[in-house]
């Protein structure tokens, strides 16, 4: 550090270079220690269970909410965007799966048992785009962040249309 530039943060009462052992101002506080919280382990399908929200349409959107409840009995943790493909009754796919949609970093849920976390599928409403619609889904496939076992839950007719099929990352519900 320059002389002139450790003067002047000397002049404002900053310390330049060594340690300073004299006591804090009486205004300060030390903060409480707290022991980081234990990590829970990463949700996993067999402690799952999915459901579909209320479709939530408006402005030429349809939003629909994927619940996704912690069944077991610890605390497990979700982070990040599920894969989310739509089937016809035979199991067949229907157009590419969902994709990331953006936004903020995906943070980590914490999902107490019993407790929901909620990512969302987002496409437009039908006529709103000059793109067809696909076929109405009969079955949503979905995979928990990081898993590679898939959950499924009636689509209660879901279509895709405008080529627009996003999830959004989970976040607490």
């Amino acid at each position: 550090m320059g002389a002139l530039s450790g003067a002047l943060l000397a002049g404002c009462g900053a310390q330049v270079g060594g340690t300073d052992k004299g006591a804090p101002p009486a205004s300060y506080e030390t903060p409480p220690r707290t022991e980081p919280a234990a990590a829970s382990a990463r949700c996993t399908a067999d402690r799952l269970d999915l459901a579909l929200g209320r479709a939530e349409p408006g402005a030429g959107d349809i939003h629909l909410p994927l619940l996704l409840t912690n069944t077991g009995t610890a605390p497990c943790t979700l982070k990040g965007h599920p894969g989310v493909s739509l089937l016809t009754a035979s199991g067949e796919p229907i157009g590419p799966p969902a994709t990331r949609q953006a936004g903020p970093r995906p943070t980590a849920v914490v999902l107490a048992p019993g407790e929901t976390g909620v990512a969302t599928l987002h496409t437009v409403a039908k006529g709103v785009s000059d793109r067809p619609c696909r076929p109405p889904a009969s079955r949503i496939t979905v995979y928990a962040p990081g898993e590679t076992a898939a959950l499924s839950t009636p689509a209660r007719s879901f279509q895709v249309c405008g080529e627009v099929f996003e999830v959004s990352a989970v976040v607490p519900n």
